[in-house]
């Protein structure tokens, strides 16, 4: 069953010009795939904090939140071809986080995680 979607993740990714484009159709991906393991997924997608109610001044937008998760996407294949957007990409993560979580309660941070995918290559970063 995960072939298909593994070889759908191959051509999206081999398809998308942007990183618009591939973070539209993983989106799809992800929701149809959880959906066979029947986990609803309704994440909040390029939404403010302020405007989730996670925060009463940021103004960040997370590619998409789900619960304490922060998917961020990048443009295909571009964290396997560069050490320093790897970089970049995990501290604009890690500021999603410390904003999503709220980095003085420690009993949140620990329920924070990250992931950067850029269609190619995933990267997770717990909190």
């Amino acid at each position: 069953m995960l072939d298909r979607y593994l070889r759908a993740i191959v051509e999206i990714t081999r398809q998308a010009r942007s990183e618009t484009a591939l973070q539209i159709k993983l989106e799809h991906l992800l929701s149809r795939l959880l959906a066979d393991f029947d986990i609803p997924y309704q994440p909040f997608a390029n939404e403010t904090l302020k405007s989730q109610g996670l925060s009463q001044v940021d103004s960040t937008r997370p590619d998409s939140l789900f619960g304490h998760v922060v998917l961020d996407y990048k443009a295909p294949r571009l964290l396997i071809t560069s050490g320093k957007e790897l970089r970049k990409a995990q501290e604009q993560v890690e500021r999603y986080l410390d904003s999503v979580t709220g980095k003085d309660h420690a009993e949140d941070a620990q329920r924070g995680a990250g992931v950067l995918w850029d269609g190619a290559s995933l990267c997770f970063l717990p909190l």
